[in-house]
């Protein structure tokens, strides 16, 4: 069973490369990046592009515009262009612990998303689907609940006239 206190767990994609050519994706002269494994995301899927270098670390969110598979080992990755990051998207970084995660997970696993993100974003589409039917489970079971009510308190009067 996990502790509560684990260290938080980034549900965030992320894509590592090296530090040259993370400079000219943070400065938006390339909106490409060659990976040697094949995407666990989608399209429209905000992910972190991270760079590394004797210990140097950054990393930028950049929406993914599209992805092609070059040949059996490389996939092409094309993200957004200047400015339409913002314009189009709101991010909300989640820090969850591991139990968290391990919800989050099975959640995902359960309804059959790849990433958290669509994970999240599916129960916020259906959030007002489910909220309107529990509102009228609800109020069935209190109509069901108040005809029993009426019901055993006529069978009790019915009971005592005897």
């Amino acid at each position: 069973m996990a502790k509560i206190n684990q260290p938080v767990e980034e549900l965030r994609e992320r894509i590592c490369i090296d530090m040259e050519e993370w400079w000219s994706i943070n400065k938006y002269e390339s909106n490409t990046v060659i990976v040697n494994k094949e995407p666990t995301f989608e399209v429209g899927t905000i992910i972190e592009i991270a760079g590394e270098k004797q210990g140097e670390l950054a990393s930028v969110l950049r929406i993914v515009k599209d992805i092609e598979k070059q040949d059996n080992q490389k996939w092409v990755i094309t993200l957004n262009a200047i400015g339409e990051f913002n314009k189009k998207v709101s991010v909300i970084t989640l820090r969850l612990n591991a139990e968290e995660a391990q919800a989050l997970n099975r959640l995902k696993k359960s309804i059959g998303k790849k990433t958290a993100s669509e994970t999240l974003k599916y129960l916020i589409r259906e959030f007002p689907r489910w909220e309107e039917t529990t509102k009228e489970i609800i109020k069935s079971a209190k109509a069901k609940e108040a005809k029993y009510e009426y019901l055993k308190k006529l069978n009790r009067e019915f009971m005592l006239a005897f």
